[in-house]
């Protein structure tokens, strides 16, 4: 349903340019007198526009919300923070920015991380080292909140191991690296279930 509503608006939009045209072109052809002196040179210009027009409302990229998006995720994680990161990551989608929008994917994961731990316990000092306060690695933050904290199941710690975390390193530090919209789609929804497992945790734990 939701496609064909999208085909539907998209429909509309063009049907909207086509009468825009349509009153520009009977105004001129009343008002300008020299109008039939160009009548092909105007003719020509509108179906031009009105083909460039089609071309971008029928074949445009769409918004992060058709990326495996549930309406109720930024809600539920409520820290603005995070919610940045993961609208710039979706909006990098939209541009067709992969690449870095599968290292935004993997700041809100390492992020959120020390968010659910932070609610839980007040601090996020497990995740870093107690003699240096250096962080740890991010794999070692996930195992730390898989087995030490059982905010994940391994299921979805191995998910996004190899997912938003294997995409992001990806993305970051292989400068050969190509990431496509597959791949970012993939590290989005692994992310998604990931955060909305942590986040749920904690809010019915509270």
């Amino acid at each position: 349903m939701k496609d064909y509503n999208d085909f539907f608006n998209r429909l509309f939009k063009i049907g909207e340019v086509l009468i825009i045209l349509s009153c520009l072109y009977i105004g001129a052809e009343r008002f300008l007198p020299e109008f039939n002196n160009y009548i092909l040179f105007i003719q020509a210009l509108i179906v031009l526009v009105f083909i460039h027009v089609v071309r971008i409302v029928l074949f445009s990229k769409k918004n992060y919300r058709n990326v495996e998006y549930k309406n109720t995720l930024t809600d539920l994680i409520k820290d603005d923070r995070i919610i940045k990161i993961l609208k710039e990551a979706w909006r990098c989608y939209e541009v067709e920015a992969y690449q870095a929008g599968s290292v935004m994917l993997r700041k809100a994961l390492e992020s959120s991380l020390h968010s659910v731990l932070s609610i839980k316990e007040g601090n996020d000092n497990d995740l870093c080292d107690s003699t240096d306060r250096q962080p740890y690695s991010l794999k070692r933050k996930i195992n730390i909140i898989t087995t030490e904290k059982g905010l994940l199941s391994n299921f979805l710690r191995s998910d996004i191991i190899h997912h938003t975390k294997f995409f992001g390193d990806l993305g970051a530090h292989d400068r050969f690296a190509s990431i496509n919209e597959d791949d970012f789609k993939k590290a989005n929804s692994s992310l998604e279930k990931t955060l909305e497992h942590m986040f749920n945790k904690i809010k019915n734990n509270i």
